[in-house]
C-alpha cells in the first residue's frame, strides 16, 4: 500500500511539475513580458496575503488530526475557512473603498487566495485521510487547469489580470477535484 501512495504522490507531482514548467513557457511566449511578469506580481501578493491571512488554519487543524474525530474536525476547519473567507472578502472590499489597492489588484488577489486556501484545505484533508488516488487527480487537475485556462486567457483577453484569475480559478478546479475527499464531511 505504501510503494502505491508514493507512485501516486511522486507520479502525480512529477506530472504536474512538467505541466508547470511548460505553462510557464507558453504563457511568457504567449503573453510577453510584461502581462506574465503583472500575473505573477499578483501571484505574489497572494502568496504573501495567504500566508499572512488563511493559511496558518490548515496548520492549526490538522496540527491536532484525530482519526476518531475526522469528520468533525474537518467540518468544522471547512466552516472556519468559509468564513475566513468571507471576512478577507470584506476586508478585501473594505481596501478598495479606501483606495489602498486597486480594483483589479484585488479582485486578483481575491480569487487566488481563496484559490488557494480552499485548494489546499482539500488537498491536506486527503492527504492526511491517505486518498493517495485523491490527492493525485487533485494535483494534475489543478496543474492541466492552470494550463488550460490560462491559454484561454491569454487568448481571449491578454492582461496580467486574466492570466491571474486563470491561475486563481485552476485552483479552485483543482479544490473540485478533492471535494471528493470530504463528500461524507459535508453531511
Amino acid at each position: 500500500m505504501i510503494g502505491k501512495h508514493v507512485g501516486y504522490y511522486f507520479g502525480s507531482k512529477l506530472i504536474a511539475a512538467i505541466l508547470n514548467l511548460l505553462s510557464m513557457a507558453m504563457f511568457v511566449r504567449l503573453a510577453g513580458h510584461e502581462v506574465y511578469g503583472g500575473s505573477i506580481v499578483a501571484m505574489a501578493w497572494a502568496a504573501i496575503t495567504y500566508s499572512l491571512t488563511l493559511q496558518w488554519m490548515r496548520f492549526a487543524f490538522f496540527a491536532t488530526y484525530r482519526e476518531e474525530t475526522s469528520d468533525i474536525q474537518i467540518a468544522n476547519y471547512l466552516r472556519v475557512l468559509a468564513l475566513g473567507m468571507i471576512v478577507f472578502g470584506i476586508l478585501t472590499a473594505l481596501a478598495v473603498w479606501l483606495q489602498l489597492v486597486t480594483q483589479n489588484t484585488a479582485i486578483a488577489v481575491y480569487v487566488i487566495v481563496t484559490g488557494l486556501a480552499a485548494y489546499d484545505a482539500l488537498h491536506e484533508a486527503a492527504r492526511t485521510r491517505l486518498q493517495a488516488r485523491t490527492v493525485a487527480i487533485g494535483v494534475i487537475t489543478r496543474s492541466v487547469l492552470i494550463l488550460l485556462l490560462g491559454i484561454a486567457a491569454l487568448k481571449f483577453h491578454a492582461t496580467a489580470l486574466a492570466l491571474a484569475l486563470a491561475f486563481g480559478a485552476a485552483h479552485w478546479g483543482g479544490a473540485i477535484a478533492l471535494s471528493h475527499s470530504v463528500s461524507g464531511v459535508l453531511k
